[in-house]
C-alpha cells in the first residue's frame, strides 16, 4: 500500500517534498480530527439535556457552574453537606467552628480532602464520625460512603492545627 524506503532513492527533490508533505497533512487531519466522533456525540448528547437555545442565553460561567458546581462556597453550605448525627454535641460546636473559621480556600482544601471533589453537589453526604485518640489527625474516605473521621478534640484551636496538616497532604493518598 505505502511506499518502500528503497522506493524514495527512485524520486526527484520535488517529487520527494510532495510526499513528505502529502504525509504531513494526512498525520495533521489524523491527529486533528481523530476525537470528532467522540465530540459529536458529547454534543449531541449534551444538547439532549440542555436545549440549543438555552444555551446560547447561557455565559461559559453559567455552564460552568451547572456542569461542575460552585467553586466557592459559604461554611454553611459545608456544613449542610455535613451528616453528624453521630457526633456528640461538644466536638459537633468544636468541628463547626473551625469550619467557621476557614477561608473559602481552606474550605475548598477540607471538601477535596473528605470527598476528592473541590466543587459542590456531592454525591452524598460527607458522615463525620469521632475516634478515640486526641493524638491523631482527621482522616477520610472518599469512596462511598464518603466519612470523615475527626478525634475528640478538646479545642479549636487543636482541630485547626490537626486540619491543616492533614489538608496540607489531601493529595497524598493514604496519608494518615
Amino acid at each position: 500500500m505505502g511506499l518502500r524506503v528503497a522506493s524514495l532513492d527512485c524520486l526527484g527533490a520535488e517529487e520527494e517534498r510532495a510526499l513528505a508533505a502529502a504525509r504531513r497533512a494526512a498525520a495533521e487531519k489524523a491527529l486533528v480530527h481523530q476525537y470528532d466522533l467522540q465530540l459529536e456525540a458529547m454534543r449531541k448528547g449534551f444538547l439532549s439535556v440542555v436545549p440549543q437555545d438555552a444555551l446560547r442565553e447561557m455565559t461559559w460561567i453559567d455552564l460552568q457552574r451547572r456542569v461542575c458546581g460552585t467553586q466557592n462556597f459559604t461554611a454553611d453550605d459545608f456544613i449542610e453537606w455535613l451528616d453528624m448525627t453521630l457526633v456528640e454535641a461538644e466536638t459537633a460546636a468544636i468541628l463547626l467552628k473551625t469550619i467557621r473559621d476557614m477561608s473559602g480556600e481552606q474550605r475548598s482544601r477540607l471538601l477535596l480532602f473528605c470527598s476528592g471533589q473541590t466543587r459542590f453537589p456531592l454525591p452524598e453526604k460527607i458522615k463525620v464520625v469521632v475516634g478515640d485518640d486526641r493524638g491523631k489527625y482527621p482522616t477520610a474516605h472518599t469512596c462511598s460512603p464518603i466519612t470523615l473521621t475527626v478525634q475528640p478534640y478538646q479545642t479549636v484551636a487543636e482541630c485547626q492545627k490537626k486540619f491543616v496538616v492533614s489538608m496540607a497532604h489531601a493529595y497524598d493518598f493514604g496519608f494518615v
